[in-house]
């Protein structure tokens, strides 16, 4: 543990590592008080196992986090280290929906986001089912590096600044679409997915993105691969794919990409963030997965990879925005600008539009469950602005005079905000202005019911996220 935890001290962002990796990240939690303006600190998971309770290593971790989420305002947490490094929570979902049941585990972050309960109410060491009764609303943002090794940890760290230091890089212009053939029967074809991203969510003076589909001519590996090698800022992957692959036009032609392709990809500083639908892309429990080995590059590769740990899903009444696909596409949304750009918090912002139909929808259950994030989730996303557009949105320390970031069910705005000489801005989960509150008041008539997100606009101090 690093010195200074202090009583009553805020730390909005959090790095949980093993002791090995201290230094490694230590440039990280720098960047992110100096650059971000959010207040860091690092816990080892040393420190952790010896103060706080818990079963397992796991639940220990989810402890300490509940305690930071408590008592210092804690929003953003890197867990730094792959799995024999900092634990991680195998989630055991079954869709009910299919004849016969569908049942798997899967390697699932949300359990450090989601702080209320134990996500194994029936006591049966299966997190995550319906009887255990999770709430599944994100309480904090996690993301997770999965570096085994010192080198690793610094490896991260230098592409992280790299990166989040560098806003005007002309490569961040270049965002590919590939989209590509899944089924027949029914017609699944995902370059129809791709072109509504590009024509509801990728700004106009960014369009048309560099695409790569099934109805293209020539050899899609190549031409995939041509393209991240020259570096692009956000890459969006919808075949079937593998812990050690990923394919680009498999149905038709079944062609796939070795995982070692992305590993000694030589982009250098135009370092990319990929979001994937495939299966097992991320499932950083293998080592190493093909989005692990992608982030790791030393040469270039991915800054983050945001990808399921398990098998995609696309049941759906419209498969091009099924389960996994109604993940995807949020995030795309939020990471392109819709409603502002919150970054990595977006995917935050997904998995609360998701809560409220997992204990109905089991398929959209699995989906978030298995979609986690490799890389920090603080970073910022930068998104050239056109002409005439304010400049993107980075992570700001977080006002504690307002909490919680996201509630459930009834909320008292009354004494949230008796003493707090602000304006109170209720924003819906699309990132748009729901409702206007005055200082003293708590009149929300009027409000639908739903998932909404509180800030509060200081004077003198424009609006800080709460």
């Amino acid at each position: 543990m690093l010195a200074a935890l202090a009583f009553g001290q805020q730390y909005d962002h959090v790095t949980i590592t093993t002791d090995a990796f201290v230094s490694s990240f230590a440039p990280l939690g720098q960047f992110v008080e100096q650059s971000l303006g959010l207040s860091d600190t690092t816990v080892t998971v040393e420190y952790i196992y010896s103060h706080y309770p818990g079963r397992d290593d796991a639940e220990k971790v989810r402890s300490f986090i509940r305690y930071a989420y408590q008592n210092w305002g804690t929003t953003h947490v890197l867990l730094g280290g792959d799995v024999d490094k900092v634990p991680c929570r195998m989630a055991f979902i079954t869709i009910t929906s299919r004849v016969p049941q569908e049942s798997a585990y899967m390697a699932c972050d949300l359990y450090f986001s989601d702080l209320d309960g134990d996500w194994d109410a029936d006591g049966d060491g299966k997190f995550g089912e319906l009887a255990d009764s999770c709430d599944m609303y994100p309480d904090v943002h996690v993301g997770r590096v999965s570096a085994s090794s010192v080198a690793e940890a610094g490896i991260f760290t230098g592409k992280f600044l790299t990166y989040a230091g560098h806003p005007n890089a002309p490569y961040l212009s270049r965002n590919l679409l590939t989209g590509f053939d899944l089924y027949d029967q029914p017609p699944v074809y995902m370059e129809q997915a791709m072109e509504i991203y590009d024509t509801l969510y990728v700004p106009e003076h960014l369009r048309p993105s560099i695409k790569v589909y099934d109805s293209d001519t020539g050899d899609h590996r190549v031409a995939t691969v041509n393209e991240l090698s020259q570096g692009v800022n956000l890459w969006v992957h919808a075949d079937h794919g593998d812990r050690t692959n990923f394919k680009t036009g498999y149905l038709r032609h079944g062609w796939i990409v070795p995982a070692s392709t992305l590993a000694s990809l030589t982009n250098g500083d135009n370092l990319t963030i990929m979001l994937s639908a495939g299966c097992y892309i991320g499932d950083f429990t293998y080592s190493d997965c093909t989005g692990e080995l992608y982030v790791l590059n030393p040469a270039g590769g991915a800054v983050a990879v945001v990808a399921n740990s398990s098998i995609g899903r696309l049941q759906g009444p419209d498969p091009l925005r099924g389960a996994t696909m109604f993940m995807m596409e949020r995030v795309v949304s939020r990471l392109f600008g819709n409603g502002g750009n919150p970054g990595f918090e977006g995917l935050t912002l997904a998995r609360a539009e998701a809560a409220a139909q997992v204990d109905t929808n089991t398929v959209l259950r699995w989906a978030d469950c298995e979609y986690n994030l490799l890389g920090e989730a603080a970073m910022p996303v930068w998104i050239p602005a056109g002409a005439g557009v304010e400049e993107n949105f980075k992570p700001q320390a977080a006002s504690r005079k307002l909490a919680p970031t996201v509630v459930r069910g009834v909320i008292n705005l009354q004494s949230a905000v008796c003493n707090l000489q602000s304006e109170i801005v209720l924003l819906d989960i699309s990132g748009r202005k729901a409702l206007d509150l005055h200082p003293g008041t708590n009149d929300v008539r009027g409000l639908s019911p739903g998932v909404y997100f509180i800030m509060a606009d200081e004077k003198n101090g424009g609006p800080k996220r709460s």
